[in-house]
């Protein structure tokens, strides 16, 4: 074959290339979010053709801007094959997980390789580590093939001119595309055009409705928070001065109560799902009881399989992402200092503030968050004493972290105020690592299924006891004590799936309890929110509220529980949107997007501060 024919075909195999590799990418990107189920992604494609054609195009100039700076298309396209191959294996993990589709801003979680490294399958990881090395050797072997034995290069002023002047243009033309969120750019103009809406209150629908590509396109550039079309410093001065008449003046009355918060990792109470998964023994006895015998009800999570920094997020600030984009830890919170929070509401009171968390600090940025949040000391898996591994998903054991607790409680006379992020039960389960008699009886489960979940029980067993010896050790405890304990949501691996697909406001449900080593007292709390778990608890250890507490305690009368999907009343009854439109409902936005992205107007009128 001559150098000539070897050259016509190169040519025109980057001419295939360039308008084949985007179909391809679009499918297995759509794949990925539709289980691999490519009968699915046909009709996706047949069903919504101007969603393709636009997602068709994004991912065409992807191709392109990689072959202007490569210098051809052929390793143009291998590079963004790479790269959204890696992006697909993400997103197909994801959704496996937590039903549940990849956003952008968890990209810059790849910076936490490590942390991640033992929530995934490593074979599967190395595959498709391996894949992408082979993919990467052979972009260089191509260039060095046609640069050297056919003599084809692309060195001339002239080749270089076009290749600068086309990376400006595809860049200008992608920077404009990622603004579609913007409902006033030419992008935004373009899908209104052609029919495309897109949902931002609602993320998975949104996914659903305009495909991969155009739903993680329009995420690239979103706000954490709409600006409410309202938002001034008039407004949040009548907010403010509104319930400042309302709250009492702190007394004289003293302040005295340790605080522990343990948010633990995807605790839930089996009994809520019984209708469907049979089982033998109950596997949190203890617990049990206590929620007989103490103030406890659910919390009403707005995650499923994950999240845990959402939950925490609404749990410490009395805020909601209700209102909110993304992760508010990683888009807003960790680049705001002095972030009110439930923190800053005891350190004003001389608290000494302590967070722990069993695993690595920089995991959704919180190294910096508690920073922001005022927390006097944050020790994570390497600093913590107590860290032995004894449950099924390989993390640390909730007795372990306990122990760590009990020594902060220990350290000096000042009142305390603890978190505890746990870590035991989380994914994975291996049914190999902890024998235990709760097995799932249900014949409709397949084999593999039945042993996740009856380790899943046996780690929550293992939860059960050693809270338990939590409790005694705080008896033990001159000092009145008072502990909040809350699941953050349900566990990954889609291992509850078939709850999932018939009840989502169960699956969105967890245990809360108040627990105290110096008063015993029945009171039904229903659902709430964790951004009414704070609220109660100062009711419930008779302490003073800020202005800002005394909005969340009036929004707890009308809407105790919100989140994105599922909204509740005070009779724990669903309401729809438009039952939302409360004045409560509206001074909260303002005072959230205030702190969160705003002015910070009403930290600057001491409204997060007890009056004196």
């Amino acid at each position: 074959m001559s150098i000539h024919t070897k050259k016509i075909i190169y040519y025109s195999a980057q001419l295939i290339l360039a308008f084949l590799t985007p179909q391809l990418l679009f499918r297995l990107l759509e794949g990925s979010f539709l289980d691999f189920n490519y009968n699915f992604v046909d009709d996706f494609i047949n069903l919504n053709p101007e969603i393709y054609k636009f997602s068709y195009l994004i991912l065409f100039l992807i191709v392109l801007w990689f072959s202007s700076i490569l210098g051809d298309i052929i390793s143009g396209s291998i590079i963004t094959s790479t790269i959204m191959i890696a992006i697909a294996y993400a997103n197909a993990q994801k959704m496996h997980s937590r039903n549940f589709p990849l956003v952008p801003e968890e990209l810059s979680m790849i910076s936490e390789v490590k942390s991640l490294i033992k929530m995934v399958n490593l074979s599967q990881l190395l595959l498709i580590g391996l894949g992408i090395l082979f993919l990467t050797g052979l972009t260089f072997f191509i260039k060095y093939y046609f640069s050297f034995k056919l003599k084809i290069t692309f060195k001339s002023k002239w080749v270089f001119l076009f290749r600068t002047i086309s990376l400006c243009f595809l860049s200008i033309s992608l920077y404009s595309i990622i603004q579609i969120s913007n409902p006033d750019s030419a992008a935004g103009k373009y899908a209104q055009k052609k029919g495309i809406e897109f949902l931002e209150w609602n993320q998975n629908v949104n996914f659903i409705n305009n495909g991969f590509v155009l739903g993680f396109t329009y995420n690239i550039n979103s706000y954490a928070m709409e600006k409410p079309e309202n938002y001034n410093r008039k407004n949040i001065e009548k907010i403010v001065t509104k319930y400042k008449k309302q709250t009492a003046k702190k007394t004289d009355t003293a302040l005295d109560v340790n605080v522990i918060y343990i948010m633990n990792e995807s605790f839930t109470n089996p009994a809520k799902s019984s209708n469907i998964y049979q089982y033998g023994e109950n596997p949190i006895p203890y617990i049990s009881e206590i929620l007989e015998n103490y103030p406890s009800g659910q919390t009403l999570v707005g995650e499923y399989g994950g999240g845990t920094a959402n939950i925490e997020f609404e749990a410490l600030t009395s805020f909601s992402t209700y209102f909110t984009k993304g992760t508010p830890y990683q888009n807003s919170v960790s680049k705001v200092k002095d972030f009110p929070s439930i923190v800053s509401y005891f350190n004003d009171l001389d608290y000494q503030t302590t967070a722990l968390h069993p695993y690595f600090k920089t995991m959704y940025k919180r190294d910096l968050v508690y920073q922001n949040y005022g927390f006097d000391n944050f020790y994570g898996i390497d600093e913590m004493e107590h860290v032995g591994i004894i449950s099924p998903s390989l993390h640390v054991n909730d007795g372990e972290a306990y122990k760590d607790v009990l020594k902060q409680l220990n350290s000096n006379e000042k009142n305390q105020f603890i978190l505890l992020i746990t870590m035991q039960n989380h994914i994975p389960y291996d049914p190999d690592y902890l024998s235990n008699e709760f097995y799932i009886e249900n014949d409709t489960i397949d084999q593999e299924k039945k042993q996740a979940m009856s380790a899943y029980l046996g780690s929550l067993n293992l939860s059960d006891q050693s809270f338990y010896e939590l409790t005694l050790e705080l008896s033990k405890i001159e000092k009145k004590t008072a502990v909040v304990f809350w699941g953050d949501h349900y566990p990954g691996s889609d291992i509850y799936k078939d709850l999932f697909e018939v009840d989502q406001q169960q699956v969105h449900q967890t245990p809360l309890f108040y627990w105290t080593n110096y008063q015993e007292k029945d009171s039904e709390l229903g659902t709430i929110s964790p951004n009414q778990i704070t609220n109660n608890l100062l009711d419930i250890i008779d302490y003073p509220k800020t202005p800002f507490l005394t909005m969340i305690n009036e929004l707890e009368k009308t809407i105790p529980a919100l989140t994105k999907e599922i909204h509740l009343d005070s009779n724990n009854h669903i309401i729809g949107p438009s039952e939302l439109n409360s004045k409560v409902m509206e001074d909260y936005r303002l005072i959230q997007y205030d702190i969160l992205l705003g002015k910070n107007y009403s930290k600057k009128l001491n409204f997060f501060e007890l009056l004196n």
